[in-house]
């Protein structure tokens, strides 16, 4: 759309230079109807540039504004990874502490279980 509104400018600048060069000739040829006929046109073709310079305007607003969006949406998900990062490093390390809990517990176990064993076969 950004192409075609700058070509759509340029386009309507070619026309108005062109039509300005045709008044200039009709004038100095004194064909007056010419001229300002070619005015009219001249101003047609200056209403289309200024719609398509506004066009183009807002083209570029719009780009800024999904700039801005896109720089807080990066920011928004990197900060998702870093607190997904952080709950996994938790879970890692309480997954550790239990690990060395229930390691503890077996080996209390086995002692008691040893003990007993060795009451027994005495």
């Amino acid at each position: 759309e950004k192409a075609a509104a700058k070509t759509m400018q340029l386009m309507a600048s070619q026309q108005i230079a062109q039509a300005e060069a045709q008044q200039g000739a009709a004038a100095e040829l004194e064909d007056f109807d010419l001229a300002d006929r070619l005015g009219a046109v001249i101003d047609t073709h200056q209403v289309e540039k200024r719609e398509q310079t506004a066009i183009l305007m807002n083209i570029g607003k719009a780009l800024e504004h999904l700039d801005e969006q896109r720089d807080a949406v990066v920011g928004a998900v990197a900060q998702c990874f870093g607190e997904v990062h952080n709950k996994l490093e938790k879970f890692a390390n309480e997954q550790d502490r239990k690990d060395r809990k229930d390691d503890t517990d077996s080996m209390q176990k086995f002692s008691i279980v040893a003990k007993q064993l060795s009451a027994e076969n005495d």
